[in-house]
């Protein structure tokens, strides 16, 4: 026997031996999160993010699914703004672990609404933005759930869209991304024409925008390239659009504006 092959067998002993420790830190880290004092929880929330991005726990994930969701539901609901982001982005990353379709529905269940309240808080919420967005991708069961988020996610763009300040322009562009996101997930076919009331014409203002034309261009070439253009037919709020072939117009206005 090689000293190489010696060498590779006590390898593969450290890598078989080395799991049950990541089980039991990732064990450690749950109960710290537990713990009254917030830096101690916000610390556990980091290291346990980092294990779960830097090698798939799958296993582990779906044996301590249910303490994993609601450790992480607790810091969501109760915890300060860091905590919060943490939690959101454990949660994700939960999401896109998990296989068992139970478990993901139940995790697509119990985390949005409270997402989806941090949303309307209007308060700076990036980080449950891309949570939301991630767990309806990963844990829907259907286009309605998917369509549902995007429903509220543009009721919050709509939020303050008067407002011209820095902090509402960067949310705003996080939200149409991520409306976008949930939209490339979807046939065209699945829309619902009522959904989306003036959307081709509120993106088509906003090429104007000087920050926000690029993610209004990406929206509007989404609408175009799935085959989900007729469902946003005769949904226009300017009625002097209508005027336009709107088939002709949008890929016109993608090409100017992409080159």
């Amino acid at each position: 026997m090689t000293a190489g092959k010696m060498r590779g067998e006590a390898d593969d002993g450290d890598s078989a031996a080395a799991l049950p420790s990541i089980s039991m830190r990732i064990d450690h880290y749950l109960d710290e999160l537990l713990k009254k004092k917030v830096s101690k929880r916000v610390d556990a929330l980091t290291s346990i993010i980092r294990i779960l991005s830097s090698r798939m726990q799958t296993e582990f994930v779906e044996k301590n699914f249910a303490t994993l969701l609601y450790r992480f539901l607790i810091s969501l609901k109760k915890g300060p703004a860091r905590e919060r982001d943490l939690a959101s982005n454990a949660l994700g990353l939960l999401a896109m672990t998990i296989h068992c379709r139970d478990k993901a529905h139940e995790l697509y269940n119990e985390s949005t609404p409270l997402l989806s309240k941090a949303l309307n808080s209007n308060s700076n919420t990036s980080k449950e933005l891309d949570g939301l967005a991630i767990i309806t991708f990963f844990c829907n069961e259907n286009s309605m759930e998917v369509e549902n988020m995007m429903q509220i996610i543009w009721d919050n763009i709509h939020q303050g869209s008067d407002s011209t300040a820095t902090g509402n322009t960067d949310r705003k562009m996080c939200l149409i991304s991520a409306w976008s996101f949930l939209l490339s997930t979807l046939d065209g076919w699945r829309l619902s024409c009522r959904c989306w009331k003036g959307a081709i014409s509120y993106f088509s203002r906003l090429l104007e925008d000087e920050v926000l034309h690029g993610v209004a261009l990406e929206a509007l070439f989404l609408i175009y390239e799935n085959g989900s253009l007729h469902n946003f037919l005769g949904t226009l709020l300017d009625p002097k659009m209508k005027q336009f072939n709107i088939q002709t117009l949008l890929p016109k206005i993608i090409h100017q504006r992409w080159n």
